[in-house]
This record gives C-alpha cells, sequence and structure tokens, in this order.
C-alpha cells in the first residue's frame, strides 16, 4: 500500500516513456527521459514502485517507433483511486496537476519475454468510440528487475454496466434508445477494429465507458485480450473471453 504523502517519482534514467519525441524515434533505455511522477492513494493495491529503484531494463522485445504520439510534457500525477482491478493490472483515475486534467492510468507488469499486444494494438486504434491512449511509460517496482507499464488513457466517468445496475436498483428497464445507442456506438468501435484485422475477445458491459454528460457517448476499452487475425497468422484460443 503507498502512503498518500508518498510522491512516486519516476527518475529520468529510471521512467522511459514511449512517446515520440519530436527530434527523433523513441530513445533507448539509459538516454535521458521525460520525467513522469505519481502520488498513490492510500486505498489503491497497486503493484509497488520504489522512487529509489534502479533503472529497469528494457524488455526483451524490442518496441517499435511510435509515430502516434505527440512530444509528451513533464507530467506530475495524483492518483485519487481505483476505478477497475483485474487479473493483468489496476486502472485507476488520476489528476493531472499541470493540466489539471483528470485521466486514467493503467498499470500491468510486463513479462519480459513477450511484446506488449495490447500496446501495440491500441495505439493504432484511433476513433470517436474507442478510449484514447494518450500515452505510456515504464516504471521500476521494487526489484531491479520488475518493470511495469502505465498506460495513460482518456477518463470517462462510468461504464454501460453501472448505467445498466442504477435501472435494475431502480426496478426499471434501460430506455430503448440508451440501448440503441449503445449497441450501434458499440458496433460502430467493433467495425472499425475488425477493419483492421483485430478482434477484441473481452466485449462486456464493464469494458464499456459512457459518458452521460456527452450525449451518452460510449468507448471501448481494455485491448488486453485483443489479438490480430488473418491470413498467416496462427489460430486463436476459445478460452480467452470471460
Amino acid at each position: 500500500l503507498f502512503p498518500y504523502t508518498t510522491l512516486f517519482r519516476s527518475p529520468m534514467a529510471s521512467s522511459r516513456s514511449l512517446g515520440r519525441p519530436a527530434s527523433g524515434p523513441l530513445r533507448q533505455a539509459g538516454e535521458t527521459q521525460r520525467r513522469h511522477r505519481l502520488s498513490a492513494p492510500a486505498e489503491a493495491t497497486l503493484p509497488p514502485c520504489s522512487p529509489t529503484a534502479q533503472q529497469p531494463q528494457a524488455p526483451a522485445a524490442k518496441l517499435q517507433e511510435d509515430e502516434d504520439f505527440e512530444a509528451e510534457p513533464q507530467c506530475t500525477y495524483n492518483a485519487e483511486r481505483v476505478i477497475g482491478n483485474g487479473t493483468f493490472g489496476i486502472v485507476y483515475s488520476a489528476h493531472v496537476v499541470e493540466t489539471d486534467e483528470t485521466v486514467a492510468i493503467k498499470k500491468v507488469f510486463v513479462d519480459r519475454r513477450y511484446r506488449n499486444r495490447e500496446l501495440q494494438v491500441w495505439r493504432e486504434m484511433k476513433h470517436p468510440n474507442i478510449v484514447t491512449l494518450k500515452h505510456a511509460f515504464y516504471t521500476s517496482g521494487d526489484s531491479p528487475d520488475e518493470l511495469y507499464l502505465n498506460m495513460v488513457m482518456e477518463y470517462l466517468p462510468e461504464t454501460a454496466y453501472c448505467s445498466m445496475k442504477r435501472y435494475v436498483k431502480q426496478r426499471q428497464n434501460m430506455p430503448r434508445v440508451l440501448v440503441q445507442l449503445y449497441t450501434y456506438q458499440t458496433c460502430r468501435a467493433l467495425a472499425h477494429l475488425h477493419a483492421g484485422g483485430v478482434v477484441h475477445r473481452d466485449i462486456k458491459p464493464q469494458n464499456l465507458l459512457v459518458d452521460a454528460q456527452r450525449g451518452h457517448l460510449l468507448k471501448l476499452c481494455d485491448f488486453g485480450s485483443a489479438a490480430r487475425v488473418g491470413r498467416g497468422r496462427p489460430g486463436l484460443v476459445a478460452y480467452i473471453c470471460s
């Protein structure tokens, strides 16, 4: 558990930004990096990170250059609360001190034997009904060989699951127009994924984020189970879906 007063400071040498610098490709581990600082809430049971941890080694799989992310300024994140907790990581809301913006950050442990498929797929998915990935960076854990990937995304206040449960508690049916609207936007997101040869494989109300204040905008999130399909690619297992 993090004390709320603990400042999670990722030193410039120990946090590796995935944002593409304006002047060139991704910098390799050991070069000067942009700084990310994060103070975490006491209630967040996040993977432990040490402010004084040694510089982590780069993942075994070489990351491709990212042409999509803009140059990322120095950011300070004040974590507020955990908003999602799953098998592969923890998602929490955070306040960006420099911009007064609320974002969501998904933190996952990096298995050095594999390339992170979620990051690969997500950063290519640009669509109004898919949650925007803003940038990502690495932080170290308790030991030098522990590495965590932090993916910073736009924040939406609730999920379709929460919206459905609210009507259930009131013993009401969800309005038909909302069912149609959410279904239509989900299909738009899936059509965009499928056109790019990607299957999501974890469609459920908890992965459909909605914002009632923005015309009931719906956005698909969580690409941890997503995979590419097509000719020449291996077949997919049938038991991945929750």
